[in-house]
């Protein structure tokens, strides 16, 4: 692995820093480092990229690029909230935070992330225009494994390059059973959700902040490539 886990942070950093990290509630310097180091890591790694690729994009297929890491991101935003690990070869003695399944987690995380009320599920009693399932299936299997969306779902830029960058509206349903996909306001909700993950969830002094800062680390420490150790988030 690259011995640069950000811009700012180095794999020694990362070992130097994880030293001082307590598990408490109070927000201590240490722990918006590693606060710093995520959303560096995320920003300048994925939401970057992606966004030059839509002031870049003629509409020639870049949608499936741009669709496919965003299917990518969901899950890492998932999981780096629930702290699980993917590892395919998981054993009944791995840490419980490790998974090989995607499924579960995944469609879990479309019917309960607020930015997809309404689409997935719905807060107010009705029903979710779409399957949690179908997404995962038709969409984000699809595309990672085999380049292309199906049962009538469309990766899409809404209406025209202008419109597209103001519209906020992630999914839709045409009469005839399309299920469109608008790139770029799914690409909004999912920054939007970072952005405050980062700077509001894991910044809170209280059980919720502690778990989420617990998760984080161990998400790091995989990242970093750490075996599993005597810290208390590996616990």
């Amino acid at each position: 692995m690259s011995n640069k886990l950000s811009k700012s942070f180095s794999l020694s950093g990362w070992t130097s820093l994880r030293i001082n990290l307590q598990d408490k509630s109070l927000l201590t310097n240490e722990w918006t480092k590693a606060i710093q180091l995520i959303n560096e890591r995320i920003n300048d790694r994925y939401f970057a990229p992606i966004t030059l690729l839509i002031d870049n994009s003629n509409d020639r297929g870049e949608g499936f690029t741009i669709l496919t890491v965003e299917c990518a991101l969901i899950e890492f935003l998932a999981t780096l909230e629930d702290g699980r690990i993917f590892k395919i070869n998981k054993a009944s003695t791995d840490p419980h935070c490790y998974y090989k399944k995607s499924a579960k987690i995944y469609q879990h995380f479309l019917r309960t992330a607020p930015i997809f009320d309404g689409y997935f599920f719905s807060t107010t009693g009705s029903k979710g225009l779409f399957s949690s399932h179908d997404f995962y299936l038709n969409v984000r299997c699809a595309l990672i494994h085999e380049a292309q969306t199906r049962n009538n779902w469309e990766v899409k830029i809404y209406k025209n390059k202008v419109a597209d960058r103001k519209n906020n509206k992630c999914f839709d349903v045409t009469t005839d059973g399309k299920k469109l996909i608008y790139r770029t306001a799914l690409f909004g909700a999912l920054k939007n959700y970072f952005a405050h993950f980062v700077g509001t969830d894991l910044t809170q002094e209280n059980k919720r902040g502690r778990t989420l800062r617990k998760h984080l680390a161990r998400k790091i420490d995989h990242i970093a490539e750490i075996q599993p150790d005597n810290k208390y988030w590996w616990k």
